[in-house]
């Protein structure tokens, strides 16, 4: 079972057995695959799912545990074994618990952090506290869509290598600071300091550097003081420096002595607006370069002359608006140019006969590239990957990255890229069009993300991504069609939610053994045909076009449930009546439904209260009796069901206050709430076409409601009006993927706000733009599967 690597087994007992208490819950979320993998031609892979299971049980915790795990691995390859203090003041440098406003609480995080890698089995402690990785492990593969080299700031155990004279020496932590000192023949030396800018208020920065005169490896976090350069380009023998979110740094020019750098981070500094162009021509030992958060509009040219570079960040740089030329680069891996919001070409941007047609013209000689990222940029195009003459193959770029790269509108040729393994495309609004050739020869393709896209059809090559894990089409609007897609046999989820025109799927999923995710609401598209067994053990999920919502252990049950609600539908044409006990009445009368119709808190995970049984209540019955309530179950309240075509009564919907909407569009919504005067509670679901909610509702009519819930609105991206609700008590957000902020401002936050739930919504940041979380103290507030919830609820 553990194919002949008993570490698996140990790894994974000692996995479970530290989970204590959370092993249930984690269990049930986390999948395992219960058979091995096969390659194409039927040989047992490297892939263990001992370990893996392992490593899916990790992934189930918070913090940083997974970057450092990552981090572990790699740090081993490159430097071999390495002192378990060591090992955590790199993983500090390399940001992994940043924002670092204390050394000696980012040490402790990263302690923690480490003893729990030890319980687990995934890291070793041996004779003078040394520790190295599990071996076993090496064989895992790193899909996270930016993985390690995305997740590291400077790359630091690549520069280090196996040479112990560039470790950092043995550390000491005292005093809210880490030092590391070398023993030589003559003295004890200080190698490495790592100190926050609270520390560093305390010494005169000038006498503190001065007698560093041996220091090689600095890091400062947060500094607060401005003035601390010039005392930095004293430190010849420095290697690697880092300055770390430090907003009153205005100038670096005093670092260009600091020619023996390796290692330069400068990140955070919203003041320096300014590199001189030639900064980096006597830093020709730079190999890793680190610029983020800064003011610049232009990168210097000399960039291009620092041959050793194999890790190029400018990322988060707003108004950027050129590069270096880097196409002769040959030893760089990273190039990460995200957040640059200004930037309109990686090309020549000069004006004139002066123009250079040539400037990052194609990257081909960029052999080693793994990491390329451009993503929230403004370019229209990208490099070229082959030279025409030769067609060599870049297979080291595992990771090709342009979200919300707005106003691009094709793609080069991608099939030089032949190991590819992530390939982010969401929110290339501009890009309309995928040729065959994008996807040909992707053997190793395992994550695409296509959503948000303006994309009216795929290739036919995407039915050939036999590695491929993760199918990602959410709010696609113009997709018809999907191309067959039978042969993805490792898929494990598919997500086409809010593709409003999608109506068919080329092929079953019956050979599909480790789906486990499919999302289809929103679109046209029939259930389609489920897999007959499976290969993964976990809570399988499926939304239907319709919202309904089923998941169970194994697809076979799935599919029972699923054709056993049709079949009482089809059963009798009262079925519906008969089931939620709404007694015979003439029409215009109320209808009373009883105690044992589900409360509206259970609508979103068990898809009771769906639009073909509202649309069997007849239309001139709009106004009924049922037990619907967010939070009080025990609540009677009368509710006015509301779809796209039913005829309503004017005075009854004057007078209404309590009223579900489903699938209506937002016309629909705004006509209708114009002409409601009172209203308390309302629930939305299944708005296929909504992007900002309430956007022409007269704001007076938002002022009565107390309770309001939100459910599969897919194109969803802010609440219009929100200022108005004065009353709002309670509020429910469920499988809206595309909100990231519930209210914009401050303002927009209701007061009376005090029960808060948000569920299954991908994109979701921040509750309110400008307001801590913790200073909201009179709400309570839940939060599920919200991935990117950066607030601790």
């Amino acid at each position: 079972m553990s194919m002949r690597l008993p570490a698996a087994v140990v790894v994974l007992a000692k996995s479970l057995n530290s989970m204590g208490t959370k092993l249930p819950l984690c269990l049930s979320s986390c999948p395992s695959f219960s058979t091995f993998d096969y390659d194409r031609n039927g040989a047992t892979s490297m892939h263990n799912p001992l370990l893996h299971f392992a490593y899916e049980l990790l992934k189930t915790m918070r913090g940083s545990i997974v970057d450092c795990f990552w981090h572990s691995l790699s740090f081993f390859e490159h430097c071999g074994c390495v002192n378990y203090q060591e090992l955590i003041a790199h993983w500090i440098l390399e940001g992994y618990f940043d924002p670092v406003r204390s050394v000696t609480k980012a040490y402790n995080d990263g302690h923690a952090i480490l003893m729990e890698l030890m319980n687990r089995g995934i890291l070793k402690i041996q004779g003078d506290n040394v520790v190295m990785p599990e071996v076993a492990l090496s064989n895992l593969i790193d899909l996270r869509r930016r993985g390690l080299s995305g997740m590291s700031r400077i790359g630091l155990a690549k520069v280090c290598g196996s040479d112990m004279t560039k470790c950092l020496g043995k550390i000491n932590h005292v005093d809210d600071f880490i030092e590391a000192v070398r023993v030589t023949r003559k003295r004890e030396k200080v190698t490495t300091i790592m100190i926050s800018g609270k520390r560093l208020r305390r010494e005169n920065s000038e006498k503190f550097f001065e007698k560093l005169k041996d220091l090689e490896v600095l890091g400062l976090f947060e500094p607060t003081l401005g003035h601390f350069v010039p005392s930095l380009s004293k430190l010849m023998k420095l290697r690697v420096l880092v300055i770390r979110d430090c907003d009153l740094l205005t100038d670096i020019e005093d670092l260009k002595a600091l020619q023996g750098l390796h290692v330069l981070e400068v990140s955070g500094a919203s003041s320096l607006k300014k590199i001189s162009d030639d900064f980096f021509k006597a830093l020709s030992k730079l190999q890793s370069l680190h610029l983020s958060g800064l003011q610049i509009a232009s990168s210097p040219s000399s960039i291009s002359v620092l041959m050793e570079l194999h890790c190029l960040i400018i990322k988060d740089c707003p108004v950027l608006e050129d590069l270096p030329d880097i196409q002769e680069l040959v030893k760089l891996e990273v190039v990460d140019i995200s957040g640059a919001r200004g930037l309109q070409t990686c090309f020549d941007n000069t004006k004139g006969y002066k123009k250079d047609p040539s400037k990052n013209k194609n990257f081909y000689h960029l052999t080693n590239l793994q990491l390329l990222d451009f993503s929230e940029s403004q370019i229209v195009r990208l490099p070229i990957f082959q030279d025409s003459a030769v067609g060599n193959k870049i297979h080291s770029v595992t990771r090709l990255l342009l979200r919300d790269c707005s106003k691009l509108k094709r793609l080069p040729s991608l099939r030089p890229l032949s190991g590819l393994q992530i390939l982010d495309l969401s929110g290339t609004i501009s890009l309309v069009k995928m040729v065959e050739v994008y996807l040909e020869d992707k053997k190793e393709l395992r994550y695409l993300n296509l959503s948000g896209t303006n994309l009216h059809q795929l290739p036919s090559t995407i039915g050939e991504l036999s590695s491929l894990n993760k199918l990602l089409l959410k709010g696609c609007t113009n997709l018809e069609f999907l191309p067959s897609i039978k042969n993805l046999t490792n898929l494990e989820v598919i997500d086409v939610s809010g593709c409003t025109k999608l109506h068919t799927i080329e092929g079953s999923f019956v050979d599909m053994f480790y789906l486990r995710e499919v999302n289809l609401s929103g679109t046209k598209v029939k259930t389609p045909k489920l897999p007959t067994k499976t290969g993964i053990r976990c809570l399988k999920h499926i939304i239907l076009a319709d919202g309904r919502r089923f998941k169970g252990e194994e697809w076979s049950r799935i599919k029972y449930d699923i054709e056993s609600e049709r079949s009482d539908k089809a059963s009798s044409s009262n079925a519906v009546v008969k089931s939620q006990e709404i007694s015979e009445m003439e029409p215009g009368e109320t209808r009373e439904i009883q105690s044992n119709e589900p409360c509206a808190s259970d609508c979103s995970e068990n898809g009771d209260v769906i639009k073909d049984r509202l649309l069997q209540v007849p239309i001139d019955r709009a106004l009924y009796k049922k037990i619907i309530s967010l939070f009080d179950s025990a609540s009677q309240q009368e509710v006015m069901a509301i779809n796209e075509t039913n005829e309503l009564c004017e005075e009854a919907l004057a007078n209404a206050e309590f009223v579900s909407f489903v699938d209506c569009s937002s016309t629909r919504l705004t006509s209708i709430f114009n002409k409601i005067k009172s209203l308390k509670s309302c629930w939305l679901r299944m708005f296929v076409d909504t992007k900002i909610l309430f956007a022409d509702v007269d704001e007076e009519r938002l002022g009565s409601l107390e309770t309001l819930s939100i459910t599969n609105l897919p194109l969803l991206e802010t609440i219009s009006c929100a200022g108005s609700f004065k009353n709002l008590k309670k509020l429910s957000i469920d499988s809206c993927p595309n909100i990231i902020t519930l209210f914009p401002e401050a303002s927009q936050m209701p007061s009376s706000l005090k029960d808060l739930h948000t569920k299954s919504c991908e994109k979701l940041e921040k509750v309110v733009v400008g307001v801590e979380l913790s200073t909201l103290t009179n709400l309570t507030l839940k939060v599920e599967n919200c991935p990117n919830f950066k607030e601790t609820p």
